[in-house]
């Protein structure tokens, strides 16, 4: 199993996502999902997941900006854009 997180603020891109994941890849356990940074840093840090799928352009920064507060990270990165 592959754990995973989303970071997305759009509703509909999350769901898509969900359902092509369950649909190719049903190895990948989505663990939660954030609709913003402030919420992606708490996330991640309560799940430690292998993968996260982050948007680039969310309301109050981006995903970039997200990866540069973290400083450095133990997972890999999907960009959903």
């Amino acid at each position: 199993m592959i754990t995973a997180v989303q970071v997305d603020d759009e509703a509909e891109a999350r769901e898509f996502l969900r359902e092509r994941l369950l649909a190719v890849a049903p190895e990948v356990k989505v663990l939660g999902e954030a609709t913003n940074i402030a919420d992606a840093v708490g996330l991640i840090a309560q799940h430690k997941p292998q993968l996260v799928f982050l948007d680039v352009e969310m309301p109050g920064g981006n995903g970039f900006e997200l990866l540069q507060r973290l400083g450095h990270w133990d997972f890999d990165v999907v960009f959903t854009t």
